[in-house]
């Protein structure tokens, strides 16, 4: 019943006037060797390659990003924990790749980012992913998986949050790979100089000839003290249903739609859209 869920608030999305949607397809979910059988390997295929279509049919871009899916948090109930610590690190990197061809492939979508948040995906997988060279590593495979499967035309983009302590030598790094199309930004604490770094990354990427894009953005409603007390996003993330913070989300909405246009962002696209209808 999922689908029909779906495509109701794809509607909604539609008449809000937005221009694009963005999906979250990450690994394992369409990665063969991770289903017990091929038929549910087909329909979980068959209901992306639906939505995508859908999507096109109404004439919206689609974003399509793939990361790793949550081992931890209560975010998915795909047993993906016991299955990430059974696999080598050569062997996550071959299956990410894998899955980002076949979302290419498969699903044809307008920009894919393959990459977001390095120390996130290090969390919930226990692959050695936070660190700028095995990023590249990974990065670079899929640009070569996507070229030996002939696929050309998608805006494929990487990035990290601005709350990363080593978002410079991402941003360096990325931004100077050339087979990257854009820089995709992820913002949501908006604490210290958090909000400052958007403008500094943008530039930053700007001045090697990529496009900046922003995946996920939500204002992250943490006071400065509790950033470092150890609270998880899931404690963080339940104050978002209180009507309280309805003028901060707006000022917080407004502020980012300015800053991409000034920017010149490829996109923009909030992350708890449930909230618009609140």
């Amino acid at each position: 019943g999922q689908y029909e869920w779906v495509l109701l608030e794809l509607d909604r999305l539609q008449a809000l006037g937005v221009q694009a949607v963005t999906v979250q397809v990450s690994f394992p979910l369409l990665y063969r060797p991770f289903h017990g059988d091929s038929a549910t390997y087909t329909a979980y295929l068959a209901f992306y390659r639906k939505l995508a279509s859908e999507i096109h049919r109404r004439g919206l871009k689609l974003i399509l990003k793939s990361q790793a899916l949550f081992s931890k948090g209560g975010w998915s109930e795909l047993p993906v924990a016991a299955f990430y610590q059974g696999l080598s690190f050569a062997q996550y990197l071959a299956g990410r790749r894998d899955v980002i061809v076949t979302i290419a492939r498969e699903l044809h979508p307008d920009y894919l980012s393959i990459q977001m948040e390095p120390d996130t995906e290090a969390a919930q997988t226990g692959q050695p992913m936070n660190n700028v060279r095995n990023s590249l590593q990974l990065i670079k495979g899929i640009l070569r998986g996507l070229k030996e499967a002939g696929i050309h035309g998608i805006s494929v983009g990487a990035g990290v949050g601005t709350w990363h302590p080593r978002y410079r030598q991402f941003v360096w790094a990325l931004a100077k790979f050339t087979d990257l199309d854009y820089l995709d930004i992820h913002v949501y604490p908006v604490n210290r100089d958090f909000l400052d770094r958007v403008v500094t990354m943008a530039n930053v990427a700007q001045r090697h000839g990529k496009r900046v894009a922003m995946s996920e953005a939500w204002l992250y409603k943490a006071k400065t003290a509790e950033l470092g007390r150890g609270m998880t996003a899931e404690e963080i993330y339940t104050r978002d249903a209180f009507s309280v913070w309805e003028p901060l989300d707006e000022k917080f909405l407004t502020i980012m739609v300015r800053l991409a246009s000034r920017e010149h962002f490829e996109f923009f696209s909030p992350f708890w859209t449930r909230y618009f209808y609140a």
